[in-house]
């Protein structure tokens, strides 16, 4: 919501600059906040090189709010009538907002003028005497001033920054092996899926790993990132450690004399296990649901979502041979779109990650209940492929 700079986008700002404990200061900023590292909120006031009407003069202000959104203005708003932002020989309204993302800021005129690394004023008139009052700012250098806010804030600063390449290069610097990437990976799915299960074998961080890493990093008192550094790693690598150890041993195959396929409806015969490859040929992101009966002459099905594929990408999952059942949909703008059939029906959970059994006479609400696709793979078929597709 964009507001002038009254009412409560002046409240908020001005009580928060208030609240806090000062983390840094020098020149050019600023910072300070209240509560533990994890969850603080921060307050990021921009100094100008000079101004008219000293400590009178309009300064301004960012909040964060969590890992994602943040407010922006001039501090103790509510002290200043006619704000303009005077950039490129232009004045300008300044307009500043409550609750919104990285790219809302960077898409303000505040945001721009920041990000310019140009010459900008900021001027309006004091409410108590009239008074003209103005701030002159010289080109800042935004992302050293970000990196300072996420050293001690909980907030993801990397989004703002005009240049993280610094960031990919440590990344690379630190040689990982693809042993290295299976177990940071099987932590990483651990908390995203709650499931135990090994990943597949792709060598490469997906974007929505590399937007959990940043969760993961806050959480833990570390700078937000996307990418992995020394110690995220070894925290990492230590916990995908502990679920391999913990990893039941793969099955062995085991086929029978006089295998027989079966209907959907009832548990196949297992031989072994089969590599099932998901991709995704779409344009979105597709989440998905899998089920297989619990065990031999097992009447009950497992179901397990969600697994977040990435458009673009496929992905890998070990399943036993026999029956299996899947069910993929689209998780964003409403859902719009299913990857299915109606071979068989059964309920799932939402928002996920969920583990459940449903019984042959189970039930569920209509909108949890969804048609699987139903594949039998047979005692000599290794693997199967699926490509979803727009």
């Amino acid at each position: 919501m964009a507001l002038r700079w009254i009412g409560l986008l002046g409240v908020v700002l001005r009580a928060g600059a208030a609240a806090g404990e000062i983390y840094f200061s020098d020149a050019s900023i600023e910072l300070s906040g209240s509560g533990t590292r994890a969850s603080r909120s921060c307050m990021l006031v921009l100094l100008p090189a000079r101004t008219l009407g000293e400590t009178a003069a309009p300064r301004l202000i960012l909040l964060s709010e969590g890992l994602s959104r943040l407010s922006f203005g001039i501090a103790n708003a509510i002290q200043y009538e006619s704000v303009e932002l005077v950039r490129n020989n232009t004045r300008m309204p300044l307009i500043g907002s409550t609750g919104v993302t990285a790219q809302q800021f960077l898409a303000s005129d505040m945001g721009k003028a920041i990000k310019s690394r140009r010459l900008f004023f900021v001027t309006a008139r004091r409410v108590d005497t009239g008074k003209l009052v103005s701030s002159r700012y010289e080109p800042l250098d935004f992302d050293a001033i970000l990196r300072r806010l996420e050293t001690h804030c909980p907030f993801d600063a990397e989004a703002l920054m005009a240049d993280v390449s610094d960031r990919e290069r440590a990344e690379r610097a630190l040689g990982l092996s693809q042993s290295d990437i299976r177990l940071i990976r099987w932590a990483i799915s651990k908390r995203l899926t709650n499931s135990s299960r090994e990943p597949d074998t792709r060598a490469a961080l997906s974007p929505s790993e590399r937007s959990y890493l940043k969760r993961y990093a806050a959480e833990n008192g570390l700078p937000a990132t996307q990418y992995l550094t020394a110690e995220l790693v070894q925290r990492l690598k230590s916990e995908g450690a502990e679920l391999a150890r913990l990893a039941p041993p793969p099955a062995q195959p085991s086929p029978p004399a006089h295998p027989t396929a079966l209907p959907p409806s009832r548990p196949a015969v297992p031989y072994g296990v089969f590599t099932f490859r998901l991709c995704n040929h779409s344009d979105v992101p597709i989440a998905v649901a899998l089920s297989h009966h619990k065990g031999v002459n097992d009447e009950r099905f497992s179901v397990e979502g969600w697994w977040i594929i990435e458009k673009g990408q496929c992905q890998t999952r070990r399943y036993p041979k026999g029956w299996f059942y899947f069910y993929g949909e689209q998780r964003d703008s409403g859902g719009a779109r299913f990857w299915g059939k109606n071979d068989l029906m059964l309920c799932v959970e939402y928002p996920g990650p969920f583990e459940r059994v449903n019984t042959p006479d189970y039930s569920c609400d209509k909108p949890r209940l969804k048609g699987f696709h139903a594949i039998n793979i047979g005692p000599r078929q290794n693997e199967y492929t699926f490509n979803m597709n727009n």
